[in-house]
């Protein structure tokens, strides 16, 4: 590989960026990243880690998890392009176009699908990709939601009907979560982007 230099994708260049703008945003010498590495049980040498920087080395998913600690960032602080507004088109790696900085953060975050299309979509996007537990946790959020609305709202006298609408489109939400869950959501490419 002598002479040749890497391609990265996108988002393997987002990586390297972040990894320079963080090391020395907290004043670290190349050495001490790799000593605090090595405090993980991992390996990357300090030489390594300036070939990160410039885009001669790859990172691996387990070098990711190590430098965003030593780094004391989450790891989607490294993977993430830099932008200025949520609105500023960025790019990743399996994209075939550009998208919003703030869709790109929104998938990459587990907030939501990179393109949303309704309501639906997103809470089936929030039931494919949310740990068990996390789901069951937004349910029981949601869940007293309905409550709340059903019981503590300032409806005008008489007006059950939109007690009843604001339950029914809680409870759907919950219904588009499980069925997100259960793995009976639409078929989607991931790198669609915007359609």
């Amino acid at each position: 590989m002598v002479g040749k230099k890497m391609e990265l994708g996108a988002t393997g260049e987002a990586v390297a960026h972040n990894v320079k703008r963080l090391r020395e945003a907290a004043n670290l010498t190349y050495t001490e990243v790799s000593r605090g590495i090595t405090d993980l049980k991992r390996s990357i040498s300090p030489l390594a880690i300036r070939r990160i920087e410039e885009m001669e080395r790859r990172v691996d998913v387990d070098d990711l998890m190590a430098l965003a600690l030593v780094l004391d960032v989450t790891p989607i602080s490294l993977l993430y392009p830099g932008a200025e507004s949520g609105e500023e088109e960025v790019r990743a790696t399996g994209l075939k176009s550009p998208v919003s900085a703030k869709s790109l953060w929104g998938w990459m975050s587990a907030e939501s699908p990179l393109s949303e299309r309704d309501r639906m979509e997103r809470y089936e996007f929030l039931g494919w990709v949310l740990p068990m537990w996390r789901r069951q946790e937004l349910g029981e959020e949601l869940s007293g939601w309905a409550g709340a609305v059903a019981s503590h709202a300032p409806w005008t006298p008489g007006d059950d009907q939109g007690k009843q609408d604001a339950t029914e489109y809680i409870n759907g939400l919950l219904g588009d979560m499980e069925r997100g869950a259960t793995g009976s959501r639409r078929q989607k490419s991931v790198s669609d982007g915007d359609d």
